[in-house]
């Protein structure tokens, strides 16, 4: 519905908040790739390479769900540099 109303000729989009789904992001606290990260922060909470990973698998999240990125071009970036 989001994309539908985003589609519209004269949309406004102050109206369009309503229609918003909410994002709901589930993490399975004993996936090995959720294991990984939490030691990474635990080992150094500035690790910029984590806060990259975490970013794409948010934005890869979004994405399979069947929601608009904000910054495709940032999306795109991170999967060139992955």
């Amino acid at each position: 519905m989001e994309r539908i109303m985003q589609s519209q000729t004269l949309s406004d989009a102050s109206k369009q908040a309503y229609m918003r789904g909410k994002r709901v992001l589930e993490i399975n606290p004993r996936h090995p790739i959720i294991k990984e990260l939490r030691e990474r922060v635990v080992k150094d909470p500035e690790d910029e390479s984590v806060k990259q990973t975490a970013q794409l698998m948010y934005q890869t999240a979004l994405f399979e769900s069947g929601f608009l990125l904000n910054d495709p071009k940032d999306f795109a970036s991170r999967i060139m540099i992955q």
